[in-house]
This record gives C-alpha cells, sequence and structure tokens, in this order.
C-alpha cells in the first residue's frame, strides 16, 4: 500500500486539500492543489469566443448586493495622460466582487481654487459640480437607511501615466495603494524596497486572474465576478478588449492575452482589483473587515492561527 512518511502530506491532508479545491471557487485554492499536492502545472480550460462575446449576460446581477452581506467597499484605478478610468467594488461575504459602478474622471484630486473655477464653468454650461477620484473615495456606497460604507482602500497604477499625481494623491491619503507592473515571476507581487505603499506585481499573473474569473469560474454561488446592471456597452467592451493573442504561440494562455484596440481600461481595473483583494487578505487584521465570515478571510486567518500555535 502507498503511504505518506511526512505528516504534512499524509492521504488526508491530501482529500482535505482536494475538497477545499472542489468546493472553492478561489484561482488560488486550485492552483494551489494542482501546483502543490498533485505537483502538475495548472492548467486553465480553453476559452470560446461565444464565452467573450456572452460577458454582460452572465455577470449582470439580477439580484443588487445587500450592505448586510459585504466584507468592504475598494477602488481601483487606471491612469492615462487626460483621464482615470476606475470601478468600485464591494467583497460580499461569499467571496464575490460586485462592480458597483465605473467610469472615467478627468481628475484626480483639485485644490478648492480650481474646483471652485471649474464648477462656475459648469453651472454655466448647465453641468453638475465636477467628480475627482477623491471625492469618490470618500463617498459612501450602498447606503441603506442613511448608512453607507466608504472604500476601505484604493489600488490606482503608478507606471507610466501622471506618475506624479499619483505619488501626490497617495502621499494625503493613506488607504491608497499603488502599484507597479514588472515581469517577475518570484512572487504574485511584493512590496517595494525604496517606494512606501507601493505594489510590484506580476503582471501576468494577475492578468491571467482576471481571464479566470471573468470566462472559466461559473460558480455563481461564491467568488464570482458581479457586473452592476447599468453598465455601459463601451465599458463592457473595454473588458472583452482583451483576448487570445492569436499571433502567439502561446497566445491562448490567459498570462499572454492581449489587448486588441488599447482600449482595456476596465479589464485592468478588474485585474486591480483582483491583485487588492490578495494584498488586503494578506495584510489586513481580521477587525478591518465588517464580518469576517468569507470564507478566504477565514482561510487565511485560520492559517495564521495554526502557525502561531505551532
Amino acid at each position: 500500500a502507498l503511504a505518506s512518511m511526512l505528516p504534512a502530506l499524509s492521504w488526508s491532508e491530501i482529500a482535505a486539500a482536494q475538497l477545499e479545491a472542489g468546493k472553492t471557487a478561489d484561482l488560488s485554492v486550485q492552483q494551489n492543489f494542482d501546483n502543490s499536492w498533485r505537483g502538475l502545472p495548472y492548467r486553465p480550460r480553453p476559452i470560446t469566443k461565444d464565452e467573450i462575446s456572452s460577458l454582460r449576460d452572465r455577470h449582470v446581477w439580477k439580484v443588487a448586493p445587500s450592505i448586510e452581506n459585504i466584507e468592504m467597499v475598494f477602488m481601483a484605478a487606471d491612469t492615462m495622460d487626460d483621464f482615470v478610468s476606475y470601478a468600485v467594488f464591494a467583497w460580499g461575504t461569499d467571496d464575490s466582487l460586485y462592480m458597483l459602478e465605473c467610469g472615467e474622471l478627468q481628475h484626480i484630486e483639485l485644490d478648492q481654487d480650481k474646483r471652485d473655477a471649474i464648477d462656475r464653468k459648469r453651472r454655466e454650461d448647465g453641468l453638475p459640480p465636477i467628480q475627482t477620484l477623491e471625492d469618490k473615495l470618500l463617498a459612501d456606497y450602498l447606503v441603506s437607511d442613511g448608512v453607507g460604507v466608504k472604500p476601505t482602500m484604493l489600488i490606482i497604477d503608478q507606471g507610466g501615466h501622471r506618475a506624479g499625481d499619483v505619488k501626490h494623491f497617495a502621499k494625503g491619503h493613506r488607504n491608497v495603494i499603488m502599484q507597479k507592473g514588472t515581469s517577475m515571476t518570484s512572487a504574485a507581487w511584493r512590496l517595494s524596497d525604496s517606494q512606501e505603499r507601493l505594489l510590484l506585481c506580476d503582471e501576468k499573473h494577475w492578468r491571467s486572474a482576471a481571464v479566470y474569473y471573468l470566462y472559466p469560474q461559473r460558480k455563481r454561488d461564491a467568488d464570482y465576478l458581479w457586473l452592476y446592471p447599468d453598465i455601459s456597452d463601451e465599458h463592457i467592451a473595454e473588458i472583452r478588449d482583451v483576448r487570445p493573442d492569436e499571433g502567439s504561440k502561446w497566445g491562448n494562455e490567459p498570462r499572454n492575452w492581449v489587448s486588441k484596440t488599447g482600449k482595456d481600461h476596465q479589464f485592468d481595473c478588474i485585474k486591480y482589483a483582483y491583485l487588492a483583494k490578495d494584498f488586503m487578505l494578506q495584510s489586513l487584521s481580521k477587525s478591518r473587515y465588517r464580518f469576517g465570515r468569507a470564507p478566504s478571510i477565514l482561510r487565511r486567518h485560520e492559517r495564521q492561527q495554526k502557525r502561531e500555535d505551532a
């Protein structure tokens, strides 16, 4: 009979890991089972063009998220030279992410004099007051009976576009985390040694994660990505813009998918959202969540407790 000589690799432990991977849609759990327990590379299933074209039908929610089932709200933003794309997400107690809204903003932040001047002109043109990324960060979401949830954090790209503006904004807001994509493969992300609150991340890893939650992940009862019903066709097109690279031998691998038009800003916001979720799981205490009962949170702190007890 086969038997493991190491307690950590006992058949009961292997069976427990397999059951855990089978009952969750969490990509990291499934990758860990294949890579660490089975000793095999994780292989995502092929994704068809029909799945890409039907994205809206699969991901728009039928029932809106309730404030009673939300662990936290957070934001992701992708900067361009002349605007910022942003998205607001709610993290559910079933580990699902709910995109509550998304859009484009011209300004990251404004001092009061500039805001007053812009708003005077907008009033003359019959437009509402200007909204900045800072305004979105300070707002309440999922308001019920006058009570809402403010974003716990904002993750924003720091490389390339408006790097100085992003650094200045982060300096004034402790809950703003910057991220910069790299080609590193030793870790999914790590904190910069030279700059505070900057995450250096394996960009291809998080691209693959976004593809997984948009396409192969079909378990709608947990760890699903939900989009709000009023999301525009333009923003759906930005999400679908990242597709297999038909000119590359390994272009079907989600890590190697590419933007077809360069207008993939909301795909990037989703990619950053899953990076932010993992960062918060590894960094925040359980008390920072509203309830602390999402499966990923429980797994994380159970592992931490076991290490402390060992």
